[in-house]
Formats: structure tokens, C-alpha cells, sequence
């Protein structure tokens, strides 16, 4: 395979090199920020194509490590924590924060950036607490827990929901990449590719149905070839170089962004006259209110928790004290970063103020404020959060699908080659997935209410069963997990739908309810999958004891780390480090004292919940030193 990769591939991928080269060239050297053309110049495009090529280079060398299921999709489990946090930092940031969230904060303001400086914290918390227990486990996917907590049928239930809602995420993502390049490219790209490719002797309009597609089809092929080629191993090591991308991409664009509105302090000016709405850290009310934040920190731990991408690479860690620095180092270096992209969306809003769609807000600065070669670079970061971050959720929903469903209940006894030779057949099949769900998108307003919509009632179910009830109550059955499963989601669904869409219910819009939808669907997923469970568990039969031994005893260092000597207490036995630890409590008490004080109109509301993240990852981090 890999010979047969080498030859032919090579040929292809230096036509298609030669072909977008070419096609940029017949645009005009000169080409320059519009929007009625071609938007960047040949050089931009060499450095893309590079990138590219890199990208598929790394898919086939590491195509010869890949020698097991495992070492396809947890990397031998042998990751260190330096790769490791940044591989998590990676998958954290992608295209639906850089254009999307930007966006959100161009329209609604900067508080929507509580959904990744939450996230942030969260994996902290499951870093330090929940997945030392998976990972001791030696669990490939959080369904396979369900297995060995509960039943199959559970497992393969959960499985089944996971891909699907791994394969909406991935549409999300591309969908979101897609947008950000037709806007950065100009509509001249389609044009010019046509022209090129009938003067070789296409047809006419090869490029069928416009940019979106094209550009559909480019990003699908290139991660899908190279995540099918290296699994784990490529995704992990790819990962930490598209990390360098991804900073040097944001700290280019930022201090330019901010000089074109007026630096810091004019900006600041402006936005107070213009719109004082956006500066507002903790609203009272609106779209993205103290609620919000609220639930999207409930949100996040159950991401972090459960996430199958992100758990997925924190089992592929060398050890769990790995493990528990990596999750923690990801989320401290990801909370300046968000700052470093979310920053210049505000700028954009006073450099243009009537831009035709929100999500061209970071790209029109691209365009406008970006010279030649520049442009190149920051769109390799670009590039680069958005192949980290469907790289890793391919391999994840291929894993889901192959030890969840398909070794669970179809072919229990399938051989090793036979498992790897499936996952990588189901890698190309959610990729089909993706580009369908990247098509259903514009159904919605934008990309991030289209995620925040399926998450309300759809994550916290898996969150209660998996963790809660899990972990915390010995008493949980498998029929009061699948059945509490279940509950949450049609029962999150059943409140969140009517109060999202108040007018077509025939609902007051202005009731607390209904302005506060997310929150409310949110609650009631997580609650009903608890009542659910609860009361399904008592009428029912107790689980297995022995089941139930064996996930308690994974509170306790393992073998492994005894062996090792690499032993990590979920609770530090020294006095240092609990006293860091319960540091890290009380800036999580700060931060939701601050929540709630942003639905009083607090106008400290937002410095005090900041002041409370950043004890809170002060006390994370130095927590880590002692045992």
C-alpha cells in the first residue's frame, strides 16, 4: 500500500500543485485584497500549497508506524505531555472559534468568549479528575467504558449517537473553513480554475457548482487521505506543527488589526460610542448572557469528559500523570490564544461596520490588512486549526464506530487486520458524512448556533451516565443508563426546541424561559437523564458487583504506575498540594460568584469571573508539582 501510495499519489498531488500555481498566475501577479476577484497573491498560494504537501508527506511516513488497530488510533499510547498538550491545544482551536465565534463576537460581542475560555478550565478539571480513571482503564473510547460499567447495549447505543454527532461537528467545521476561504480567495478562484482547466481540455465549468463545492471537495480529500494513511500517529505529531501555525497565524493578525482601529485604547473609544453592548464580559440578557455562560461551563466539563476527539488523544498519553499535565498545559495555553483571535473580531467591527455576513469578520482583515506572503502564513494557521481539528474527530468517530458497534455486536472476534483495515474504511465513510452535514449548515443562522443547538440536549445525557452516575453511584444499572440516556436527550429536546423557536410555539418571547433556552435545555437534559436513571436503576436489577469493583478501584494508582514509579493522586497527599488544590476550587467559586452576579447587572460581573479563572489555573498548575 504504502509503495502503491508513493508513486502514483506523488504524481497526482504534483499536478494539482501545478494546477493551483498555474491557475494563480493566470489571475495576475498583481492580484490584491478584493472581493470581486482573485484575493491573494501566487506567493500566498505557493506557501498554501507547501503546507499541502507537507500535510500529505506526513500521512505517508508515518503510513510504515501504523502496524496495529491501537497504534492507528491511540498512537501506541505512548505520547509525552509536551505533544500531548499541544495536540489538545490544536483540536481546541479551530476554524468554528477563528471564524465563527469571531463572527458571533463582530455581532453579539465579546462574552461569547465563555464558551472556549470555559472549555479551557474544563479540561483542566477532567484532566486532573475524570480521565485518570478512563485512562487507567486502558479503555479506547468513552462507549467502551459503558461496556465495562453497564452493558454492550449501552455501549453500542452511545457509539451510535457519537458518531452521528461527531460527524455533525465535523460538518460544522467545514462548513465553517469553506465560508472563510471563499471570502479570503475571492470569487474570481472558480473562475480562473475553469478557465485554466479548459484550456488543458476540461470542460467547460469542471468546477461544478461554484467555490463552495471546490473548496469542499479540497479540504475532504486532503485530511481524509492523510488521517486514513497515519491514523493517531499523524494526526498527534501533525497536531504539534500546525500548533506553531495556528499562534504565529494569530499574533501576525492581531497587532494589525488593532493599529487599523486606532490600537487598544481607541478601539476601546469607539466601541463605547458605537456599540458599548460589546465590551459587556457577563450581559444580563441576550443571546450570550450570564445563562450562557453558565450552562456553557456545564457544557464544557461534559466536553472535556466525554469529548470522543479529545478523550481519544488524552488515552493515547504515555502515563496518567501525562495525561493530567497535558490537559492542564492545553487549556492554560489555549486561554491567551482565544484572547489573541477574539480581540482583532472587535477591531473588525469598527474598521467595517456593515459587513454582508457576520463570519467574514476575521477574513476581511485578512484581506484588507494582510500584504503578500503574510497572507500565505496566516492562512497555513488557518489551515492548519482546521485540519487538527477533523483529523482528530475522523480517527475518533472511525474508533467509535469500529470497537463500539462494529467489534461489540457485529464481529466480536475479528482479527487485528481486520479491525484496522475497518476503521480505515469507516474514516472515508464519515468523511462522506461530514461533507453531507457541511450542506445542512445554512439551514441554521451560522455555524455556532448550529452547534450550540444539537450540544443543549444531546451531551449531558452521556456526561450523567458516564460520570455522574458512572463514577459517583454504585447503584446505577445498565437499564437505568440506556434508559436515562435516552430520557435526557428527548426530554432536553422537548424543552429546548419550543423556547428556541417561541414564535412558532406560540410562546412569550419575553418569558425568562425563552430568553434563556440554551440554559433551560441544557438543565433539563442533564436532570432528566438523572431522574431517568435514577428511578430506572432502583425498579431494576443491581449492576454487577465485580463490574462496579473494578471501576472504583481505578481512584487508586494503577499497576502501571507502580511499576513506573509515575504515580499520580487524583487527591495530592501532601499538604502543598492540597492547599493548590483547594486554590484551584476557590477561583472556580470566584468565577461562578461572578456568573451569578452578571444576572444582578453587575458591572464587575465579568472581571470577577476572570479574576476567578485565573486563580483557578494558578492553583491547576502548581497543583501538578506535588503528590
Amino acid at each position: 500500500m504504502n509503495v502503491i501510495w508513493k508513486k502514483p499519489g506523488r504524481r497526482i498531488w504534483t499536478a494539482l500543485i501545478m494546477l493551483l500555481l498555474r491557475a494563480q498566475v493566470a489571475a495576475g501577479a498583481d492580484a490584491s485584497a478584493t472581493v470581486s476577484g482573485v484575493n491573494i497573491h501566487w506567493l500566498d498560494v505557493a506557501l498554501i500549497v507547501i503546507f499541502m504537501a507537507l500535510i500529505l508527506w506526513f500521512g505517508s511516513r508515518f503510513y510504515k508506524w501504523v502496524g496495529s488497530a491501537e497504534d492507528f488510533t491511540l498512537a501506541g499510547r505512548n505520547l509525552p505531555p509536551f505533544i500531548l498538550a499541544a495536540t489538545m491545544a490544536a483540536t481546541n482551536i479551530n476554524l468554528y472559534g477563528i471564524i465563527s465565534q469571531t463572527g458571533t463576537v463582530y455581532r453579539h460581542g465579546i462574552s461569547i468568549i465563555w464558551q472556549g475560555w470555559t472549555g479551557c478550565m474544563a479540561l483542566a478539571l477532567a484532566g486532573l479528575f475524570i480521565l485518570p480513571i478512563f485512562r487507567r482503564l486502558r479503555i479506547a473510547t468513552v462507549p467502551e467504558f459503558l461496556e465495562r460499567r453497564y452493558s454492550r447495549t449501552t455501549r453500542g447505543l452511545v457509539g451510535f449517537f457519537s458518531v452521528i454527532r461527531l460527524a455533525f461537528w465535523l460538518g460544522v467545521v467545514l462548513n465553517t473553513a469553506v465560508r472563510a476561504s471563499e471570502m479570503i480567495s475571492g470569487p474570481g478562484v472558480t473562475e480562473v480554475l475553469n478557465n485554466y482547466g479548459y484550456s488543458l481540455g476540461l470542460k467547460q465549468g469542471w468546477v461544478i457548482g461554484g467555490s463552495y463545492i471546490f473548496w469542499v471537495a479540497l479540504y475532504s480529500v486532503l485530511v481524509i487521505i492523510y488521517t486514513y494513511l497515519g491514523g493517531m500517529w499523524s494526526v498527534a505529531i501533525l497536531d504539534a506543527l500546525c500548533f506553531v501555525f495556528i499562534i504565529l497565524g494569530a499574533l501576525i493578525v492581531m497587532p494589525l488589526a488593532m493599529r487599523a482601529a486606532g490600537d487598544f485604547p481607541g478601539m476601546i473609544e469607539t466601541l463605547s460610542q458605537i456599540s458599548p453592548q460589546h465590551l459587556d464580559l457577563m450581559p444580563v440578557t441576550g443571546a450570550y448572557s450570564w445563562s450562557f455562560v453558565l450552562a456553557i461551563f456545564f457544557l464544557g466539563i461534559q466536553w472535556a469528559s466525554t469529548d470522543p476527539g479529545l478523550v481519544q488523544k488524552s488515552f493515547s498519553s504515555k502515563d496518567t500523570r501525562s495525561l493530567a499535565r497535558g490537559l492542564v498545559l492545553a487549556g492554560l495555553v489555549t486561554v491567551p490564544y482565544i484572547l489573541l483571535t477574539f480581540l482583532p473580531a472587535l477591531a473588525s467591527r469598527v474598521i467595517f461596520p456593515e459587513l454582508a455576513h457576520q463570519d467574514y469578520a476575521y477574513p476581511a482583515l485578512m484581506v484588507n490588512l494582510l500584504p503578500m506572503g503574510l497572507m500565505g502564513m496566516v492562512c497555513v494557521g488557518l489551515l492548519a486549526s482546521q485540519f487538527s481539528t477533523i483529523d482528530a474527530n475522523l480517527t475518533s468517530a472511525a474508533t467509535i464506530f469500529t470497537n463500539d458497534i462494529y467489534r461489540n455486536l457485529i464481529r466480536r472476534k475479528a482479527s487485528g487486520r481486520e479491525v484496522l483495515w475497518v476503521i480505515r474504511l469507516l474514516t472515508l465513510i464519515i468523511g462522506v458524512l461530514m461533507i453531507f452535514f457541511s450542506f445542512l449548515i445554512p439551514f441554521f443562522e451560522n455555524a455556532v448556533e448550529a452547534y450550540l443547538t444539537v450540544i443543549s440536549f444531546m451531551d449531558m445525557p452521556l456526561f450523567v451516565i458516564a460520570v455522574l452516575m458512572g463514577l459517583l453511584w454504585r447503584r446505577a444499572s445498565s437499564k437505568g443508563a440506556f434508559c436515562g440516556y435516552l430520557g435526557g436527550i428527548l426530554i432536553g429536546a422537548a424543552v429546548l426546541f419550543p423556547f428556541k423557536y417561541a414564535q412558532a410555539f406560540g410562546l412569550d418571547p419575553g418569558s425568562w424561559f425563552v430568553r434563556n433556552h440554551m440554559l433551560a435545555g441544557t438543565l433539563a437534559s442533564a436532570l432528566g437523564a438523572l431522574v431517568v436513571c435514577v428511578i430506572v436503576s432502583l425498579l431494576t436489577k443491581a449492576p454487577d458487583p465485580e463490574k462496579v469493583r473494578t471501576v472504583w478501584s481505578m481512584r487508586k494508582a494503577s499497576e502501571e504506575e507502580s511499576e513506573s514509579g509515575k504515580i499520580y493522586n487524583l487527591w495530592p497527599v501532601s499538604l502543598p498540594g492540597r492547599l493548590w488544590l483547594g486554590l484551584m476550587f476557590a477561583g472556580c467559586a470566584l468565577f461562578l460568584a461572578g456568573v451569578f452576579m452578571g444576572s444582578t447587572g453587575a458591572a464587575a460581573a465579568g472581571w470577577v469571573a476572570v479574576a476567578g479563572m485565573v486563580i483557578f489555573f494558578l492553583g491547576a498548575l502548581a497543583r501538578l508539582h506535588y503528590e
